[in-house]
């Protein structure tokens, strides 16, 4: 308990650096633009067979953005996380250990009216699944699959078609092996073209396409604001070593519906294929598929993940996760410096190649973002 006290203490002592709230998209150069969400979270798991045993892993789950606008049309961008770097053996207990501070993205982006180009670390766009999924444990199976960690460039181009805001991204990229890619506190070690992979190359010779669409705001913020959205994408992945490039496609869609004043439901399915999955002779299949309902400031989820790996070989594996969360929004309730907080309990239940888990989880965490504009400091000193 003392441990938990300590760290909810370290969430409300970061929040409070930070004064004032606002979106990105509200700054006006030169200024900065900041958002925090800082979680701790407690999983508790029992394994069943083959293998039984009893786990419980309490660690930060966490991510600071900065974006720094020195002109209208350039923004410097960094994102940093902190979460444990490896995965807890079954039978283990552990309390805020293994936990590393690594960036997720460190680039540069010019902003050309309809046309945005980023070059440096970047987060290829590939599936929606991984990020938007509802639920403690919502996003594990898509982030098999998630394209992160990737030093390269992107073109972002926004056109309105139809009454839809359109957005088509395109990426070349290979795997981050710079200083970047190790981690702080507890190391990662440094990447290296030996450890192989999909996207590990020499060079930037790996690319990924998509096209997102959304009714009512930006495909950015569509899972959250808008009232449905769509993505199609592809990509193409080579590795140092192997003969087998990966190609893949993914197709996302979710709908959200206003029953009245204080319900909404939200519908998410997205569906994945690739052919030499991560560099290899295997294919992989993946399916999520997610219902959330919103009352007010509480919201029921049930989410489900879907692997099937086909090997040549071994004949196919497959892993399915259902996931049951309630969270609560306690909004600016027990607010310090303008963060707003929000609590989930969830179950999950996985078999993964034929070993049953089941987890109960809980999660606090607390989201603060804001703009601090460098033309009034300037002119107030």
């Amino acid at each position: 308990m003392r441990t938990a006290r300590l760290a909810c203490f370290g969430i409300s002592l970061l929040c409070s650096l930070f004064a004032g709230r606002a979106h990105a998209e509200q700054c006006e150069a030169p200024c900065v633009a900041y958002e925090v969400n800082a979680a701790v979270e407690n999983d508790f798991t029992r394994f069943g067979a083959p293998e039984r045993g009893t786990s419980n892993d309490l660690y930060p789950d966490s991510e600071a953005s900065l974006a720094f606008h020195p002109l209208d049309w350039l923004v410097f961008t960094g994102v940093l996380k902190a979460e444990p770097i490896e995965d807890l053996p079954i039978g283990n207990w552990r309390e805020f250990g293994d936990v590393g501070v690594y960036a997720d993205q460190l680039n540069a982006s010019v902003l050309l009216h309809h046309l945005i180009i980023t070059a440096g670390k970047i987060h290829p766009q590939f599936g929606l699944a991984w990020d938007v999924t509802p639920g403690l444990h919502g996003t594990d199976v898509a982030e098999t699959y998630e394209l992160k960690e990737r030093d390269g460039g992107n073109v972002a181009y926004r056109f309105d078609f139809l009454g839809i805001e359109q957005e088509v991204n395109v990426s070349g990229f290979t795997v981050d092996r710079t200083l970047l890619s190790d981690s702080l506190l507890t190391s990662r070690g440094l990447s290296k073209l030996d450890d192989g992979g999909a996207g590990n190359s020499d060079g930037i010779s790996s690319v990924a396409a998509s096209l997102d669409g959304c009714i009512g705001v930006a495909p950015r913020d569509c899972y959250e604001l808008g009232d449905a959205g769509y993505e199609l994408a592809v990509r193409w992945q080579t590795a140092n070593g192997s003969d087998h490039d990966e190609l893949g496609a993914v197709a996302t869609a979710f709908k959200t519906m206003s029953i009245d004043d204080l319900d909404k439901v939200t519908l998410l399915g997205e569906a994945a294929y690739f052919q030499n999955f991560d560099a290899s002779e295997d294919n992989a299949a993946f399916l999520t598929a997610a219902v959330a309902w919103k009352h007010d400031k509480t919201t029921y989820s049930v989410a489900y993940g879907h692997e099937t790996l086909i090997s040549p070989d071994e004949g196919n594996t497959q892993t399915d996760l259902v996931d049951l969360t309630v969270k609560q929004a306690l909004d600016g309730q027990y607010s310090l410096a303008g963060e707003t907080w929000s609590i989930a309990l969830g179950y999950t239940f996985s078999r993964d190649d034929g070993q049953n888990a089941s987890t109960l989880g809980v999660r606090l965490e607390a989201d603060i973002d804001g703009v601090h504009s460098l033309a009034s400091a300037g002119a107030a000193n």
